[in-house]
């Protein structure tokens, strides 16, 4: 059974109305004279009903019935005997009683006959006839007291009989009707029934909520405010489901709290808060373990771990379900089985979901089953059992949502077999039947590799060409690319082979197609600090094997590459490798001091000082001993003993017999670790000190030393709370300076979680603390952060500038990455602020004293722009240059060169102008912007009377773009052919752009232009239609104006009538 991921909704128990049927009046005594002494079993009947000893009251009305079935008292004593029998619940002999009696004209209880024959129907699930004689009490005694019992009755009726439109419209009628009737609470319950049952659910929760919130405290108020919940959830307002939920579980009474729980797990579910939701589980599993939801909460406690990544203990979840709900059985056995495949056990996924799919054969989770099994197969690789699988899943599954990937998985199987003309019918299928879908690249390429590997290269020719034609952009590329060079090669096709082969990465075998020299090459690279380049040249000479020449130069120079490129476990991968190989090298002696400062860096210091230690035994006079006992010093230092210091703390701590040093010794244990970094051995030390010296002269700071550890260790909601605790027990204890770490600590916790504005609150409030003594700067730097991101860029600067003039000052230190975050940030938010002078003047500083910063592309970009639009383009071409120059991998490089290229041309540096915008085409050739260089390409050789060159560039815009570029493009096309004197081609491409675009300037434009080229043509009649079409359609342009002067001009220049 899938599991819903909706509100369950409550199951509901729906009695029948209680309406007090009206008994006969009591019996007068019987006259002295007992002048009618057939009467005596009726009024009989009557005491005994009146009594309730209903089934004696019965026998005395049939035996009057039988006797005088004509007396005018029968049907009376009928009306007596049906209600006996609704007393003793003979629903079916109740109705066949009273039934003649409904058709009685004028009698007495009539509306009470028609209320307990509905009531007989009721109880008996007969909702149709029960609706019936309720709708038909209304019509004939409207007015009568038991009216709007029957009216109610009704509504009822149909919405037990699944009329639910009709239901809703007779609530809305008794609501109406009778406002003050006792039973509007239940109508109005029922009304909110109708509306879940026909879908309105917001509607439904606005009634519900209603009942709910209406103070009367009814019989109907706490399973409204479930319903109202679950109608909220239904309807997708999931924040006041969550609320509506949560009023309910605040309800510990109300017998739906279990329900609530569930709900409001399957919400936060729905949301993607997997953790908030178990904690719900948790708490209904725990508290109503007696619940019939307990099952599914196991079901969703599951899930929310699997979610979470937990497998394990999402095991554990479905494996509780066991045999308690027989419809869960194949969601937990499924579950459990996906459980082992995430956490990549194989061969029990396999065995697991083989099980369920025998035992569990008609479950809508089949499919899943089934397609989940195939994986497993897969992983195993068991290709065998996988393309069985696989097999009878996409023949009984045809059309499921996994069908593509299961055929792909196919085609990859059979793959595997070295079934390769069967996988390649199955990649003809998937790429018939699935040519957009995300795993088209791969199967195409696995069609090429079929073929490829069959030996038939010119097929595998002719899908690798293809995949480059369709696919352009995939990762698969450089395969694809080594596979069809070596597929030309194979068929003799040398020429077609090299380009494809030459200049690859290397990614595999590649052996043969290296150039000579190549070690040369990489050597340059090396002495040029070209760390990217040097490691790619360097290794393609290495893929030839060690025993080439210089290998352990290759290989030092390598390392070198990798280490200043920070990767250093691949630069230890060289450096192993050449000690190993080479231990003669004279290059042995750097390549272990170069292996210490890796290790360094990767903060593996046991290790960096044995390789230290090993390069002073091996060889103390080597030049890079100094620098080595200089590293040792240097993690001596970084260690400051600090570990031994918490040793011997812990040994005092253990073996002191004075309470008061035990104390010291704890807490002293304690700071070790937090000086060490070791926060949760920290933790651990304060709390046992805050349990064990709670008066100890040290618990103050203790506690605050241990809500410090937790925020350091991200446990952020536990900190702020031992944060509460200190503030509120131990604040007049605590030193300024102790309270200041809380309080940064406590920001930052905030600001861990999301809640901005007390973060920014709890920042404003440290900094206010410190007024009198030092600032804490990092505190500052990371309001200001804070604010930047709010978009609060005028705060941001009034913090930053405060960091900033410290810095100026030196009345307080500040940090040099402080100093480099701060400066960065005011540039960047005085630029957001439009600033553009100062932001320019601030990042120019940032650029100069930062000039190794990672920050320094960004800092140079923004002030290249800050320049650029304070309208300084000489400067910032100097410092868009420089993005260009130093950073071609940075995300601000592509901006960059388009600005740089815009700044050139508005210097009317042509040349240079169009290097720069070809410069990015060449990186961003289908990049967002290419249009833009394009046209600054065009415009440039223009500008150079380079005018065909500039068509070509025009039109590469014109035909590839859209948009105001594009109509741009177009104009200047015209007037490259009106400057190379080709009019009549001028006035062609100038009126495409009234044609073929609506941009009313450069329709203007184009429209002028095209009457100066009938000029040039010496036609002056088409010459003044355009112009006068410039002057009345385009009348608020600066090309109205020219064009009425030209119109003006013609006018006055024409011949005058008569005799020439």
């Amino acid at each position: 059974m899938r599991a819903s991921n909706h509100a369950r909704l409550v199951p509901l128990f729906v009695g029948v109305i209680s309406v007090s049927a009206a008994l006969p009046a009591r019996a007068q005594q019987p006259s002295t004279d007992n002048s009618d002494p057939s009467l005596r079993d009726y009024l009989s009947g009557n005491g005994l009903l009146n009594r309730g000893l209903y089934e004696l009251a019965a026998e005395e009305y049939r035996k009057f019935l039988s006797e005088h079935g004509n007396h005018e008292k029968a049907p009376m004593a009928r009306y007596g005997l049906g209600v006996a029998l609704f007393r003793l619940k003979r629903y079916d002999d109740a109705v066949q009683q009273l039934a003649p009696l409904r058709g009685v004209k004028g009698f007495t209880y009539g509306a009470e006959v028609g209320t307990i024959v509905g009531q007989c129907h009721m109880a008996m699930q007969r909702y149709e006839p029960a609706a019936e004689a309720f709708e038909s009490t209304v019509t004939r005694y409207g007015t009568h007291d038991l009216a709007d019992d029957a009216a109610a009755g009704a509504a009822e009726a149909l919405y037990l009989a699944g009329k639910f439109e009709e239901s809703v419209a007779r609530c809305q009628i008794v609501v109406s009707r009778w406002p003050a009737s006792p039973l509007r609470e239940r109508t109005e319950f029922f009304w909110g029934l109708g509306q879940m049952a026909t879908g309105h659910y917001a509607q439904a929760a606005d009634r519900f909520e209603a009942i709910a919130d209406g103070g009367a405290a009814g019989p109907f108020a706490p399973r409204a405010a479930l319903l109202a919940a679950q109608c909220r959830h239904q309807a997708g307002d999931l924040e006041k489901a969550a609320d509506r939920y949560q009023r309910v579980i605040q309800q510990k009474a109300s017998q739906y709290v279990a329900e609530a729980l569930h709900g409001l797990a399957l919400l936060l579910q729905q949301q993607g808060k997997p953790k908030e939701a178990g904690g719900f589980l948790d708490r209904l599993l725990r508290d109503y373990g007696d619940s019939m939801l307990v099952p599914s909460a196991h079901l969703q406690r599951g899930r929310a771990w699997f979610d979470l990544g937990n497998y394990d203990r999402a095991f554990e979840s479905f494996a509780a379900i066991k045999g308690d709900d027989p419809a869960l059985q194949d969601d937990a056995a499924y579950w459990m089985a996906k459980c082992k495949l995430r956490a990549g056990d194989y061969q029990e996924a396999a065995k697991r979901l083989k099980q369920a799919i025998n035992r569990h054969g008609d479950s809508e989770l089949l499919a899943e089953m089934m397609y989940d099994r195939a994986v497993a197969l897969v992983r195993m690789e068991d290709h065998d059992a996988a393309v069985q699988a696989l097999t009878e899943f996409r023949a009984k599954y045809p059309q499921h949502a996994m069908a593509a990937d299961a055929l792909h998985l196919l085609a990859a199987g059979e793959h595997q077999r070295e079934h390769y003309d069967d996988s390649l019918k199955y990649c003809r299928l998937f790429l018939k039947d699935y040519p957009a879908h995300t795993l088209a690249p791969a199967v195409a390429f696995l069609m090429g590799e079929n073929d490829f590997l069959s030996g038939r290269y010119e097929p595998a020719v002719e899908t690798y060409q293809r995949f480059l034609s369709v696919f352009p952009q995939d990762p698969l590329i450089d395969k694809v690319r080594f596979r069809l060079g070596t597929s030309h090669y194979r068929l003799g096709r040398y020429d077609e082979a090299t380009p494809l082969l030459a200049g690859l990465d290397d990614r595999g075998d590649r052996e043969g197609v290296f150039r000579t020299g190549v070690l040369t090459v990489g050597d340059i690279h090396f002495q040029r600090g070209e760390w990217k380049q040097a490691e790619e040249e360097l290794s393609k000479y290495l893929a030839a094997g060690l025993d080439a020449p210089s290998a352990d130069d290759a290989l030092l120079k390598r390392g070198l590459a990798r280490q200043r490129q920070e990767r250093y476990e691949e630069a230890l991968r060289d450096y192993d490798a050449l000690l190993k190989r080479f231990d003669k090298s004279a290059h042995r002696a750097q390549a272990v001091f170069e292996r210490g400062q890796c290790l360094v860096a990767m903060d593996r210091l046991d290790d960096a000082v044995a390789a230290f230690d090993q390069l002073l035994s091996e060889d103390r006079d080597s030049r890079f001993a100094p620098h080595a006992l200089n590293h040792l010093a240097a993690i001596a230092m970084k260690r400051g003993d600090f570990e031994e210091s918490a040793r011997r703390f812990s040994q005092v701590s253990r073996t002191a017999d004075d309470e008061a040093l035990k104390g010291e010794a704890l807490y002293q244990k304690g700071q070790a670790q937090m000086a060490a970094g070791d926060y949760r051995a920290a933790e651990k030390t304060f709390a046992q000190y805050v349990d064990q010296f709670s008066s100890g002269a040290r618990a103050a700071p203790a506690a605050a030393n241990l809500a410090i550890a937790q925020s350091r260790l991200d446990r952020c909601e536990d900190a702020l709370s031992a944060i509460s605790r200190v503030e509120g027990a131990f604040r007049a204890q605590l030193t300024p300076d102790v309270l200041a770490a809380v309080g940064y600590e406590k920001a930052w916790c905030l600001r861990s979680l999301g809640r901005t504005e007390d973060a920014a609150r709890a920042y404003r409030d440290l900094l206010a603390q410190s007024e009198a003594g030092t600032p804490n700067v990092h505190a500052m730097l990371e309001l200001a952060e804070l604010e930047a991101g709010r978009k609060h860029y005028e705060q941001a600067v009034e913090v930053l500038d405060r960091i900033w003039q410290y810095g100026q000052s030196q009345e307080v230190e500040v940090p040099a990455d402080v100093r480099e975050m701060a400066t960065y940030r005011l540039g960047v938010s005085l630029f957001e602020l439009e600033k553009f002078d100062r932001a320019a003047a601030v990042l120019n500083d940032f650029a100069r004293d930062y000039p190794k910063s990672d920050l320094v592309a960004s800092a140079a970009f923004f002030c290249g722009e800050s320049w650029f639009k304070s309208g300084h383009h000489d400067k910032a071409a100097q410092h868009l240059t420089l993005v260009m120059d130093r950073f071609p991998q940075d995300a601000a490089f592509g901006p960059a060169l388009l600005r740089l290229g815009e700044c050139l041309a508005t210097l009317q540096r042509w040349p240079k102008s169009e290097q720069v915008f070809s410069a990015y085409l060449d990186r961003f050739a289908d990049g967002e912007h290419w249009y833009q260089a394009r046209f600054g390409v065009g415009w440039a050789r223009e500008n150079q009377g380079r005018y065909q060159e500039a068509i070509e560039a025009y039109s590469a815009v014109v035909q590839r773009h859209q948009g105001p570029t594009a109509a741009r493009s177009q104009f200047q096309i015209g007037e490259c052919l009106f400057a190379q004197k080709k009019y009549e081609e001028a006035v062609r491409e100038l009126l495409k752009v009234d044609i073929l675009y609506g941009y009313p300037e450069w329709s203007a434009a184009a429209l002028y232009e095209a009457g100066r080229c009938f000029e040039k043509l010496n036609q002056p009649d088409k010459a003044r239609e355009q112009f006068s079409a410039v002057a009345e359609k385009y009348q608020k342009t600066q090309w109205a104006d020219m064009a009425s002067k030209r119109l003006a001009a013609a006018t006055s220049a024409a011949p005058v009538p008569g005799r020439q």
